[in-house]
């Protein structure tokens, strides 16, 4: 299960409003809302099993995407695998 943060600048920090990530879901199953700033993607080891070459370690990414652009980019269908 990957872990989604919504968050939003306070100072110098992202903050997540309740502290709590806003979704825990398989990746592919995830829809953003699109009320605050920033997505952050946190990534554990479990989620890279067979991922050997992909370049990712287990931790936080910031996303390139805005939340909107983020549940579209998701929404849209993806090919079967």
């Amino acid at each position: 299960m990957a872990r989604v943060w919504f968050v939003r600048r306070r100072g110098g920090q992202w903050v997540a409003p309740g502290g709590a990530p806003a979704a825990e879901l398989p990746f592919a199953d995830l829809i953003f809302p699109a009320a605050l700033q920033r997505v952050l993607v946190e990534v554990e080891p479990k989620d890279l099993g067979g991922l050997e070459f992909s370049g990712y370690q287990a931790g936080i990414y910031d996303s390139p995407y805005c939340p909107r652009d983020a549940a579209r980019r998701l929404a849209q269908p993806r090919p079967p695998a």
